[in-house]
């Protein structure tokens, strides 16, 4: 996975948004469901 910290933290801080609500980074939100997943069980 490629480092998203400034592109979170603009999209968190500044924007209000959550990351995989912009269209170049729609892809992560599946990676973080299968994190969430794999760590609730």
């Amino acid at each position: 996975m490629k480092e998203v910290q400034a592109e979170m933290s603009q999209a968190v801080y500044e924007d209000r948004k959550y990351l995989w609500e912009y269209d170049e980074f729609s892809d992560i939100k599946d990676y973080f469901t299968s994190l969430v997943d794999e760590y609730i069980g």
